[in-house]
Formats: structure tokens, C-alpha cells, sequence
């Protein structure tokens, strides 16, 4: 029994001192991010700024008031920077990653197009009326893309993406 109580502080204590470091290392990458290209694109001076402020603060705390804190409030602390960080954090990745998945949705919509166009020879128990679903789902994936790309053009790097 004694035994077990001390295996449970054990864990206890090493989840602590886990949430803390996990705390203290994504304050260091936050701050650090904050330079990168990507996020100025994505982000006003201003934000970046109360940003970097909070980052400041939660470190303040992590080496003061917060260096004995309960597990669950170093928890709490970092959701509460990764809900601040999160959102510029995604508009930085969509910015890279959308020409990319933009050309190749294009070309999906090419090569599924010219497979449909060779159905009825390739495939000749589909009906017409099989292939035209076929071609109006594509269709309407293809205005999808058009719409939300011209939605997401309109908007400025540092608002939310659309597509």
C-alpha cells in the first residue's frame, strides 16, 4: 500500500513537471514563431505584439507565482496560449499549403473530367443518365473551388481563410 502511494505521487509528480515543460517549451517556439515570414504575412503588428505581451506574462508567471502551480493550471495556461496562437498558426500553414492543394484540385478536376468523357466507351453499361451525375458532382465541385477561391482573394492575409 505504501508502496502504491508513492507510485502515485511519482506519476503525479512527473506529470507535473511534464505540463510545466510543455508549458515553458511552447511559450520559447511561440515566441520564436512569431518572426517567421509566414506569420507577419498573417498577421497585424499589433496582434503579433499582445501576443509576444501574453507570451511575456505567462513566462513572468511560469517563473514566479506559477513556478509550484497545480498540473491542471500549467495545463489551462498553455490552451490558453495555444487558443491565441492556434488561429495565426493556421492562416500561416493555409497560405504555403493552399497554391499547392489549388493546383492539384485543378488537376484532379482535369483527369476526372477526361475519364468521364471516356465512359461511355470504357464503361459502356453506364447510362447517360449515370454518367451526367457524374459530370454535374464534378460540376458542382468545380464551382465550389471557383467561388471559395474567388472569396478567399477577396480577403486580406490576416483574416480568417475561407478555402
Amino acid at each position: 500500500k505504501r508502496l502504491h502511494e508513492i507510485d502515485v505521487r511519482e506519476a503525479a509528480k512527473k506529470k507535473k513537471e511534464a505540463a510545466k515543460n510543455n508549458l515553458e517549451t511552447f511559450i520559447f517556439d511561440a515566441r520564436s514563431k512569431l518572426s517567421d515570414d509566414d506569420v507577419e504575412l498573417v498577421s497585424t503588428e499589433e496582434v503579433r505584439e499582445d501576443v509576444r505581451a501574453q507570451l511575456m506574462d505567462a513566462e513572468d508567471w511560469l517563473y514566479g507565482d506559477g513556478d509550484n502551480a497545480e498540473t491542471e493550471v500549467y495545463v489551462e495556461k498553455l490552451q490558453g496560449l495555444k487558443n491565441l496562437t492556434d488561429p495565426i498558426q493556421h492562416r500561416a500553414r493555409e497560405l504555403t499549403a493552399r497554391p499547392e492543394a489549388m493546383k492539384k484540385a485543378q488537376e484532379f478536376i482535369k483527369e476526372t473530367r477526361a475519364a468521364i468523357e471516356k465512359l461511355p466507351k470504357s464503361k459502356p453499361f453506364l447510362t447517360a443518365e449515370e454518367i451526367k451525375v457524374a459530370e454535374d458532382e464534378l460540376d458542382t465541385y468545380e464551382k465550389y473551388l471557383e467561388e471559395n477561391e474567388e472569396k478567399q482573394n477577396a480577403l486580406k492575409p490576416t483574416d480568417d481563410p475561407v478555402l
